[in-house]
């Protein structure tokens, strides 16, 4: 039952219409990527706990050319302050906006190392970011995909268990470099333990941090924030109901009823359609091996309609 539920998930994306909200907000000034150089200070702007945006402050170390791709570069950012610098580089961050003298440069979206000694992430710029608006919502080509289910004995045996691969999904690993998209927590309810430990390894190859969660239904947590702001936490809403499967981020750009999040691919599926929901972060759990934040939905505010290797929107 769940294989199915999560293959329909990899339609997510991260062009997202939401209700609509303060136009100002997509008033904020862009700093151009030229003047984007080592030794410049600024914050990133996230969720630690409750719904309450705050700051935490970073530095640019460089700006790494070509490191998405053609013309597509991250910014190199160490955070800092008593939050990030104890959090780390937080599995849901994924999209908090940062700003230099006020002007906003892009999403926090990477991040490199596992057990390293400081918090280095990788930034997309917002440039990058902003030409996802410029792709129609719809392919021009429309197609209808079928799931046909393995048999059961295929799915029961691990051994013979093949792992999709996600396109879009950036990672490179080996003793000396380890860079990949900050992972986006995927909080699973309704779920037994038992059964979510045969598909949790899939999940973890595809980038995902697979954690059990909480369902508020379909009204969401009663606490969770009416609209989205940048800043703000976001989920795309995979599976609602008795099984509730959700992965949460970080808003980064707000343009009326136009979304940008995460700063990086959730499937790398381009054309999607899927719910997505303001979101409550209950708390964030520090780990060694990579924290993350424990989120629960709020109230549906649109649909995620793109995922691209800059965003979802």
């Amino acid at each position: 039952m769940f294989k199915p539920i999560f293959l329909f998930a990899s339609t997510l994306s991260l062009l997202a219409l939401s209700l609509p909200t303060s136009k100002a907000e997509a008033k904020d000034t862009l700093m151009p990527q030229s003047q984007v150089v080592r030794g410049l200070k600024g914050e990133c702007r996230t969720v630690f706990q409750g719904v309450d945006i705050e700051p935490f402050p970073f530095e640019i170390l460089g700006n790494m050319k070509g490191m998405l791709g053609p013309g597509l570069d991250v910014y190199l950012a160490q955070l800092s302050g008593s939050k990030a610098g104890y959090t780390g580089v937080v599995a849901g961050m994924s999209g908090s906006p940062c700003y230099i003298d006020g002007k906003l440069i892009g999403a926090l979206s990477y991040r490199f190392g596992t057990f390293t000694k400081e918090p280095i992430a990788g930034i997309t710029p917002i440039q990058d970011m902003l030409k996802i608006f410029d792709i129609p919502e719809r392919s021009s080509k429309p197609s209808q995909q079928v799931y046909i289910p393995a048999p059961y004995s295929v799915n029961a045996d691990s051994s013979s268990r093949k792992t999709p691969v996600a396109s879009g999904r950036v990672q490179f690993e080996g003793s000396a470099m380890d860079f990949k998209a900050i992972a986006t927590p995927i909080a699973i309810s309704g779920i037994s333990p038992e059964v979510l430990s045969q598909y949790q390894p899939q999940l973890d190859k595809l980038g995902f941090h697979t954690v059990m969660g909480s369902s508020g239904g379909n009204q969401g947590h009663p606490e969770a924030p009416r609209k989205l702001e940048m800043g703000g936490a976001i989920a795309g809403q995979m599976v609602r109901g008795d099984i509730s499967i959700s992965g949460t981020g970080t808003v980064s750009y707000v343009d009326g009823d136009r979304v940008l999040a995460f700063g990086h691919p959730f499937f790398g599926a381009g054309y999607v359609k899927i719910p997505m929901a303001t979101a409550y972060i209950h708390h964030i759990l520090v780990s060694a091996t990579g924290s993350y934040k424990m989120a629960e939905d709020g109230r549906e505010v649109g649909a995620i309609t793109q995922d691209r290797v800059t965003a979802i929107a």
